[in-house]
């Protein structure tokens, strides 16, 4: 099986095509910029460079027999912020281009890496991959017009489209200089390594649907089974944590690696606890211990590579 991975450089991108190559798939990435992951560069007569935007050389590139796309190709919510409008072109054009390669090669199935946020920016409730959509910022917009975009070309070509919802995926990144500091528990376990303590602007009450890395992967190879010509699925435990919980758990294990007391500062801005709870079409997790022990597992492999000389 032949598999094309869209941003492979990047957090999730670049893990997805660690796993799958080293099971032996014949796997392509496709990048921006000329590669510095050793991993990729190690690879590089699998990697493409290219930017989305750019639909003639994507088309020159790219292989002409590919079986799976995986677009995990787009802004995230910070460059989102930063570059408003081209967050809409790389996203939106970037995917209709994605979508086109996919009908000319006759691709089986391309998977659109969707977002949460479609259902609100901070949860509340009760939520499944029927409910409302309320994009109430860019980054969630740009998404569902994203998603539109799959939909529309499903209609139109024998591709089979999944769309995928992701909550909020955490793990270790491939290697150090992947930059999530952005993410929870990346940012606090930096913290925590670099300073020997943890600084929050609010009081840690507001909560998240985590999800691993090796979840999603795992999962994704069933999904390419999916015989439906478009489908929808939220990615997604079924739990939430408080951010609080998740630094008591870096806490704990910064001081096991470390040896080292780690404090926490919580600051004064309000944040209320948004309890919420998504159901999934897909059983991603028995039960909330499950989802706990891979967060308590990743974040003590963060932290060990965070004080890797």
């Amino acid at each position: 099986m032949k598999i094309l991975i869209t941003v492979a450089s990047g957090f999730i991108g670049s893990f997805l095509f660690k796993e799958f190559t080293n099971l032996k798939y014949e796997t392509y990435g496709l990048v921006r910029k000329k590669p510095t992951l050793n991993f990729l560069i190690k690879n590089k007569n699998k990697i493409i460079v290219s930017d989305l935007t750019d639909f003639d050389t994507l088309n020159k590139l790219i292989p002409k027999k590919i079986d799976i796309i995986i677009h995990a190709g787009a802004y995230n919510d910070q460059d989102t912020n930063n570059d408003i409008k081209n967050s809409y072109i790389v996203n939106i054009y970037g995917t209709r281009n994605i979508c086109q390669i996919a009908n000319n090669r006759k691709v089986k199935k391309l998977i659109y890496f969707s977002v949460l946020q479609v259902y609100g920016r901070e949860l509340i409730g009760r939520f499944n991959e029927k409910s409302n959509i309320i994009c109430d910022n860019d980054y969630s917009m740009n998404h569902y017009l994203s998603e539109e975009v799959c939909r529309n070309h499903s209609k139109q070509s024998q591709v089979k489209f999944t769309i995928l919802r992701l909550g909020y995926i955490f793990g270790c990144p491939i290697e150090k200089k992947i930059d999530r500091k952005t993410l929870i528990p990346f940012i606090l376990c930096d913290q925590a390594v670099k300073s020997n303590q943890i600084n929050l602007m609010t009081k840690g009450n507001a909560r998240r649907d985590f999800v691993s890395l090796t979840k999603l992967f795992l999962n994704l190879r069933n999904i390419f089974k999916d015989k439906d010509s478009f489908n929808i699925y939220n990615i997604t435990s079924g739990y939430s944590f408080s951010i609080r919980q998740i630094v008591e758990m870096v806490k704990k294990q910064t001081q096991n690696v470390l040896k080292k007391r780690i404090t926490v500062k919580y600051g004064n801005l309000k944040d209320k606890e948004n309890k919420f709870k998504v159901f999934s079409k897909l059983s991603l997790y028995k039960n909330k211990q499950e989802v706990s022990k891979e967060l308590n597992f990743e974040i003590n492999k963060i932290i060990n590579l965070l004080v890797e000389k």
